[in-house]
Formats: structure tokens, C-alpha cells, sequence
């Protein structure tokens, strides 16, 4: 067995090489070995059989990263031509869980525990989100910000249609994380990605502490402010997201899609806020505690913000 503190250690540092590196190769190296450490918290949870989805998670994740490593490598040679950005988005893509290549999210969630769920959802998006923010960064930003508008709000809409098919908390939460990764993609855009990315990662701990610990009232309420209902701060990040864009002369449509996919979201969070809301009946102490802790970690971030 390897140490989990070691592991989580070792994907941290991982993590901070390829965020502080201005090499490409190194970057995706860097996402390599985090993907290592992943599957080694994986097998320390006895999670691993030959047929698992997290065995086929890590063979896409391997593609991914050899088509990015392609890419790299045939980037001063094409050019951002049609066929290098096709390699760039579809290896990001794959990393990240986006439309139309989001296939291994939710089967990959439901076989994982609460606490790799969270590693999954937050530190292993990281290196992707940080490597496709600096190529949006290139002069042909208008050309891949436009596609990857069009990915995030397939994401969206994908995301949605998974939650309301799925039954698991498990499945759930892939399919949130997959419409949560069409609205970075989106606050990526409008340069909005850090404020949003904080605000997602620290309401998912906030909901996987709550279920970990059986505490259903900060669950719920938890499951609330990933809703993007107000008055919780990724309401507040939505918002800030669409004025943005809004005031960047994004097209409409955009805006009007992505607000309808976030109420047609409500459907799958709705159904297990009041399981989560009924359960924190039972035992009011406990629901007080964990309340008042969650509203102290939401309102820090929010003056934070």
C-alpha cells in the first residue's frame, strides 16, 4: 500500500511544477504523473478491478495525453492550423470531461468514493484548465474562445440531461462536474476562471465533507449553492460570468442557453436536496453545527472575492 499522505503530497507538488513551468511538454508530463497518483489513491481504496471505469479512465487519460504531447510537438510546424487546434481541444477535452468526449465522467463517479470524487473534481482539472487558459491566451484567441464556448454550453446541456437520468449521488455528481466544466470554460473566456474555480472547489468539499461525515443539512445546503441558487457565492459567480461575456459582445444565445441550462439543472439537485433536507430532520443539533459552518466558509470566500 502507498502512503495516501504521500500520494496527496505528491500530487500537490505535481501540481505547482506544472502551474510555475512555462514548458508545454512539462506541463503535460506534469499531468501524467498527477494522473499516477490518482490511480494510486484509486487502488489504496481497493477501487481497481481489470474491468473498472476507472481502468478505462486511465487508458483515455493516457490518449489524451499523447495527443497533447502531438500537439506540442507539431505546434511551431502547423501553426494553430485546423488540424493542431483539433488535437489541442480534443486532448483537453478528454482530460477534462468535456462535450461532446465527457463519456468516462459519470461511469468513472459512480464506481469512486466520496473523498476521490473530490480529487477528481478538483486538484486533477487543475493542469488542463491551466494549459487551455494560456493557449486562449495565443492571437488566435477568437477562434478558440468561440469553440470553446460551444463545448462548455454542449457541457451544460449534457450535464443536465445525465443528472435527470441518473439516480446515484454518485452519477449526480459526474454530471454536475460536467456542467460545472462548461461554466469554467465559459469563465475561462471572460477571464472569470480563478474566481469560479474557487467557488465550485470549495462548495464541493463543503457537500462531500457534509455526506463523509453524515451531515445532512450542510449536504443540503451544499447542494443548494452548487445549484447556482442565491443567495450562495456561485449564484453570484454565474452572474458575474454572463455580465462578462455580455459585456465582451458575446453573441445572445450564449447567455440565454446557458441561463436555461441552469434552470433546467434544478431538476436532478432539487430531488436530492430534500432527501438531504428530510434527513437533517432527524437530528437538528448536528444540522445547526454544520449550517453554521457552512455559511462561515461561504461568506469568508465571498469577502475573499
Amino acid at each position: 500500500m502507498v502512503n495516501m499522505f504521500m500520494l496527496s503530497i505528491s500530487l500537490m507538488m505535481t501540481m505547482l511544477v506544472g502551474l510555475s513551468t512555462g514548458n508545454s511538454i512539462v506541463l503535460v508530463l506534469s499531468m501524467e504523473v498527477s494522473l499516477f497518483c490518482f490511480i494510486f489513491m484509486i487502488y489504496n481504496y481497493k477501487l481497481i478491478t481489470y474491468s473498472s471505469p476507472s481502468v478505462k479512465y486511465f487508458l483515455v487519460q493516457t490518449v489524451g495525453s499523447m495527443v497533447l504531447l502531438l500537439y506540442i510537438l507539431t505546434h511551431d510546424l502547423l501553426q494553430y492550423g485546423f488540424f493542431n487546434t483539433g488535437m489541442l481541444l480534443f486532448g483537453l477535452s478528454i482530460k477534462l470531461g468535456i462535450f461532446p468526449l465527457h463519456f468516462w465522467v459519470v461511469p468513472t463517479t459512480s464506481e469512486l468514493s466520496f473523498s476521490m470524487i473530490g480529487v477528481l473534481g478538483i486538484p486533477m482539472k487543475v493542469l488542463p484548465l491551466a494549459l487551455l487558459f494560456s493557449e486562449l491566451q495565443n492571437n488566435l484567441i477568437n477562434q478558440l474562445s468561440t469553440i470553446a464556448m460551444y463545448m462548455g454550453l454542449g457541457s451544460m446541456f449534457m450535464g443536465m440531461f445525465l443528472g435527470v437520468k441518473n439516480k446515484s449521488l454518485r452519477g449526480v455528481l459526474g454530471a454536475s462536474s460536467v456542467s460545472h466544466t462548461g461554466w469554467l470554460l465559459y469563465a475561462m473566456t471572460s477571464m472569470n476562471i480563478l474566481m469560479y474555480f474557487m467557488l465550485y472547489s470549495l462548495t464541493l468539499v463543503c457537500f462531500l465533507w457534509g455526506v463523509s461525515s453524515m451531515d445532512s443539512g450542510v449536504a443540503s445546503l451544499s447542494l443548494y449553492a452548487m445549484a447556482g441558487l442565491p443567495p450562495f457565492p456561485i449564484f453570484f459567480g454565474k452572474l458575474l460570468v454572463l455580465l462578462s461575456l455580455y459585456k465582451l459582445n458575446f453573441p445572445p444565445h450564449f447567455l440565454i442557453f446557458a441561463l436555461l441550462s441552469a434552470v433546467l439543472s434544478l431538476i436532478y439537485y432539487l430531488k436530492f436536496m430534500f432527501t438531504f433536507y428530510l434527513s437533517s430532520m432527524v437530528s437538528s443539533k448536528k444540522w445547526v453545527t454544520g449550517v453554521v459552518l457552512f455559511f462561515s466558509n461561504m461568506l469568508w470566500l465571498t469577502i475573499l472575492m
